[in-house]
């Protein structure tokens, strides 16, 4: 061949001119449509019929124009399920559509956005697209006759598309950003398995504060990831923890198998029930998946599974919606009006930096049987100056039914100097209601010994209500903090993790006394119960201070 004998920037330039004079400037007519534009040019990758998240996707790309800034598109597909293939192709099509100039892929490692960049160049230098496109399958050519950047990391077309690969190691060292800044960028398999939350905090970091701003400002951003972990960077962008991106689009997760149901036949896990969700990866090549890699691997990587029960310490079947086990009704009147006690438990954030936890408090009624309903849950990042205040705006709010008790809080960090500071200055009905709580062993043993009253009916959980602005972020089957957690580390905040412990294992005598009545069919207590010496005090003093 020609090219074995020849310099590759003289092979290039002879190559782009023998395109020229057979196609001219311009090539052979393409198809307009991009269901039929695709087939056309990669046959071999687009052979399947589209599904319904490819469809959202290309006519979110088609839209695209120089000068608009579209919202960015979140594509989060199974493994797969064609994600890389069509965003590999859509730097092809906004090239040979001219809707963008140059292009950023973004992966975690450079070796794998490089090996993404190289798919993109085979993609160029394909002959259907050499014949429609010639000058963007041509590789760019200097003054000379040298081929200006077509390697590993870099393409640049004889049309003026530029791909760079950049991965997030590489930025975190530092980059180089040219004078142009990049109109698209394509952010592909970003997240890692073993990937701890620091290690997403470090790569949102990244992302937010040196990828994204160095785009240009009309720079069309699209990230594409099956779910690899919840508390990833696709994770917080589909449970709406990420706080970027907040006009984007989320497509997905769209699993690969819709109602999967699997079955162990003689040692093989195998598919029994089930719709593929397209038809490149049907029940047949699901089932090669599952022989080959494994039903958890499957389920992982295809189904996005990984909100799994493993390791789960409030499991949600304690707190069943539809049979309505330890669940209440917020607007139940009649229920709060029979509670014998009121109850606050405060943790509060160490630091009031933006990453940090929040402070919260969770407020909770002590029903006549000696089970505990969660009310109500303020949180908020506030200077530690304002925390006494705003304990006090909270007690007033609760307790204008006289039925608050006892306001607990963390002692540690902000929470002893709140204690101290209320001590000092607040009215006397707020001082005698603070009681120090001293967190003993792990957060995680803190967690399971709370958790154990939870199956005996002891803590029950409001119905979801639009009123309860919270309840998504913590409650949420999928998405709730509560339910995610699996030990410290698994969910970006625990606050709330913190609050249900500290609530369960401080009134643990009451719920202690209140089960075993129940076992024994015995009534437990119906009329308000005394907390301490100073209830009788508390209340005269409050009294006195909302005349």
């Amino acid at each position: 061949m020609l090219q074995n004998y020849l310099q590759p920037q003289t092979y290039a330039k002879i190559k782009a001119e023998k395109l020229k004079r057979k196609f001219g400037n311009d090539g052979r007519p393409a198809p307009s449509n991009w269901r039929e534009w695709l087939p056309a040019l990669f046959p071999s990758y687009f052979s399947a019929q589209f599904a319904n998240r490819h469809v959202e996707f290309w006519e979110w790309l088609t839209a695209v124009e120089l000068g608009i800034k579209p919202r960015p598109f979140v594509a989060i597909w199974g493994r797969g399920g064609a994600k890389s293939t069509n965003s590999e192709a859509a730097a092809v099509w906004v090239g040979a559509h001219d809707t963008r100039r140059y292009l950023w892929y973004i992966s975690e490692t450079q070796d794998q956005a490089d090996e993404h960049v190289a798919n993109i160049g085979a993609m160029l230098e394909a002959s259907t697209v050499e014949a429609h496109y010639p000058r963007l399958a041509a590789r760019k050519v200097g003054k000379y006759g040298s081929s200006k950047g077509w390697r590993r990391n870099r393409l640049r077309t004889a049309s003026g598309l530029t791909v760079d690969a950049l991965g997030l190691d590489t930025a975190r060292r530092g980059f180089k950003v040219e004078e142009k800044r990049p109109d698209m960028m394509i952010f592909d398999d970003i997240d890692g398995e073993l990937d701890t939350i620091e290690t997403t905090d470090k790569k949102e970091t990244i992302i937010t504060k040196k990828l994204l701003p160095a785009g240009s400002k009309d720079c069309a951003i699209l990230f594409v990831q099956n779910l690899v972990l919840p508390t990833g960077i696709f994770g917080r962008l589909y449970d709406g923890t990420a706080r970027y991106l907040a006009n984007r689009i989320v497509s997905g997760p769209h699993p690969a198998i819709l109602d999967l149901k699997t079955e162990n036949q003689t040692g093989r896990d195998t598919i029994i029930q089930g719709e593929a969700t397209w038809q490149g990866q049907s029940l047949d090549v699901c089932q090669a998946q599952i022989d080959e890699w494994g039903l958890p691997a499957f389920l992982a990587e295809c189904q996005h599974d990984v909100y799994s029960r493993s390791g789960q310490i409030f499991l949600p079947e304690w707190f069943s919606i539809p049979d309505g086990r330890n669940r209440f009704s917020i607007n139940d009147k009649g229920l709060f009006n029979r509670c014998i006690g009121r109850f606050q438990f405060w943790d509060t954030a160490l630091k009031d930096k933006r990453q940090n936890d929040p402070s919260m408090c969770i407020t909770v009624d002590l029903t006549p049987n000696y089970t505990l309903l969660l009310r109500d849950v303020w949180t908020d990042r506030i200077e530690s100056a304002y925390l006494p205040e705003v304990i006090k705006e909270q007690a007033a709010r609760w307790n204008e039914d006289m039925k608050l008790q006892e306001i607990v809080i963390e002692d540690k960090g902000s929470g002893t100097t709140s204690i101290q500071t209320i001590r000092k200055s607040a009215p006397e009905w707020l001082v005698n209601m603070i009681r120090e709580f001293t967190p003993h062993g792990s957060k995680d043993y803190r967690a399971k010994t709370a958790s154990m009253w939870m199956p005996r009916n002891c803590f029950a959980l409001p119905y979801p209500d639009v009123s309860l602005v919270w309840y998504v972020d913590l409650l949420d089957d999928l998405k709730g903090q509560f339910f995610r957690f699996a030990g410290e580390g698994t969910v970006p905040h625990d606050e709330f993790i913190d609050c249900v412990s500290m609530c369960v294992l401080y009134l643990e005598h009451y719920l202690s006394q209140g089960y075993y009545a129940r076992l024994a069919n015995q009534t437990v207590l119906d009329e308000r119960p005394s907390m301490g010496i100073h209830s009788r005090i508390q209340q005269a003093l409050m009294e006195e201070a909302l005349q």
